[in-house]
C-alpha cells in the first residue's frame, strides 16, 4: 500500500506539519484555531501522498469507463492483477488501471491486444451494469469491442 520511493516527500510534508503544529501548539491559548490546524495539517499530509501517487501514473484501482479505448496491458508480477492502459472519453492523456486477473479479463484483453495489433481499435466496457457493480472498485470483468465509426464519423 505504501510506496517507499515517495518516502522522501512523505517526510518532508510530515516535518512541515509538524512544525506548523509545533506553532500551533506554542499559540495554543485560541481553542477554535487549534482545533482548526491539527486536523487540516493532519489532512495536508495524507492528501499530498494520495495526490502525487496519483499523478504519477502508478495503476489505480477503478472502474474503467465506457468507451474507453484500449492501448496495452501487462500482467502484475504476482498474477494478482493486470495493468491496463486506457484512454478515457473526454480525456488526451493514458491512464493506467488496475483491473482483477480473472481467466474473463485476460481473454478480453488478449482479444484487445491481439484485434488493436491488426489494427482496429478496441474499446473497453464492464460486463455489469452501473447498478450491478459494487462502487467504484472494478470488481467485475470487463469485455472489449471494436471502436467503429459510421458513415457520417460519428460512433
Amino acid at each position: 500500500m505504501f510506496d517507499f520511493s515517495l518516502l522522501p516527500l512523505f517526510v518532508s510534508v510530515l516535518i512541515l506539519t509538524l512544525i506548523v503544529l509545533g506553532i500551533g501548539i506554542h499559540f495554543a491559548r485560541n481553542l477554535f484555531i487549534m482545533m482548526l490546524v491539527i486536523p487540516v495539517a493532519l489532512v495536508c499530509v495524507f492528501s499530498t501522498y494520495k495526490t502525487v501517487t496519483d499523478i504519477l501514473g502508478y495503476p489505480i484501482f477503478q472502474t474503467i469507463p465506457e468507451k474507453s479505448l484500449y492501448l496495452a496491458h501487462t500482467n502484475d508480477p504476482n498474477e494478482e492483477f493486470i495493468f491496463v492502459w486506457i484512454i478515457q472519453p473526454r480525456e488526451d492523456r493514458p491512464k493506467n488501471v488496475r483491473i482483477l486477473n480473472t481467466e474473463e479479463n485476460k481473454q478480453a484483453l488478449e482479444n484487445a491486444k491481439q484485434r488493436s495489433a491488426k489494427g482496429i481499435p478496441q474499446q473497453i466496457k464492464s460486463s455489469m451494469t452501473a447498478s450491478e457493480r459494487s462502487g467504484p472498485t472494478n470488481t467485475g470483468n470487463y469485455e472489449s469491442y471494436d471502436f467503429m465509426l459510421d458513415a457520417q464519423g460519428v460512433k
